[in-house]
């Protein structure tokens, strides 16, 4: 194809994508908050801050929500109190999001262990896993030590890049059965935040969809649960 060719083709593209990242941004709104679980570091933060603005919600960090709350920083209550009391007033600050709309909420990574709090949080919006792999994760925790930042609770005692990782394939374990709960999971080790966002945009989109046609064929607005509708729990695909 000649060059002169492109200079009129790549433009056409270029106003495509952008053309189809506006529908979404339109359409991902579906849910009335998106919820992020997972392992410490995985990305959640880093990613909510970025689907919140691309889907124009607000964003909540839970730990740093769980500080301002309780005027505690959660190292000290671990330190003094130990990690069962902190579960416990971790708890009790959830059930404070009770009222909360428009928000993606970046979960603390043993925040929704409970069978309990999991279903609290089913109310609140579509719960996201946000994955990556042990070494990934290893890595970070041991890197943010290196950095002389301050050590996360659950890796206190781990002072080697091998404990580290150890101690990460542990609690993976401990929490596995919890995180695979979620309704859509986003792996950060295979996708850029610019993917995974159109990932779950494109998800919001089909359910709003879906919802729609469901409207007209019966007649009413009785809204079914568009994660039961549309995203198969076994094989982790979606469907419209």
């Amino acid at each position: 194809m000649p060059w002169v060719d492109w200079i009129y083709i790549i433009p056409m593209i270029v106003s495509t994508v952008h053309e189809r990242e506006a529908t979404l941004k339109e359409a991902s709104k579906r849910f009335r908050n998106i919820i992020l679980v997972g392992m410490s570091v995985s990305g959640k933060s880093t990613f909510g801050k970025s689907y919140a603005a691309f889907s124009n919600r607000y964003f909540l960090d839970f730990d740093k929500y769980f500080e301002f709350t309780t005027k505690k920083k959660i190292s000290e209550v671990f330190a003094k109190e130990g990690e069962e009391s902190f579960r416990a007033m971790e708890s009790k600050v959830l059930r404070r999001l009770e009222k909360k709309h428009n928000h993606v909420i970046a979960m603390g990574g043993g925040t929704l262990l409970s069978e309990e709090n999991f279903d609290f949080a089913r109310k609140l919006g579509l719960i996201v896993l946000i994955t990556a792999c042990d070494e990934t994760l290893a890595s970070r925790i041991w890197n943010e030590q290196n950095l002389k930042k301050p050590q996360r609770p659950l890796f206190i005692e781990c002072h080697t890049y091998q404990e580290t990782l150890t101690k990460v394939k542990s609690l993976f374990e401990q929490r596995k059965d919890s995180y695979e709960k979620a309704y859509i999971h986003l792996n950060s080790d295979f996708g850029s935040i610019d993917n995974l966002k159109l990932q779950l945009g494109f998800y919001e989109q089909k359910s709003a969809q879906k919802e729609q046609f469901i409207k007209q064929k019966t007649g009413h607005n009785n809204k079914r649960p568009s994660h039961v509708n549309n995203y198969n729990q076994k094989t982790k695909e979606i469907t419209v």
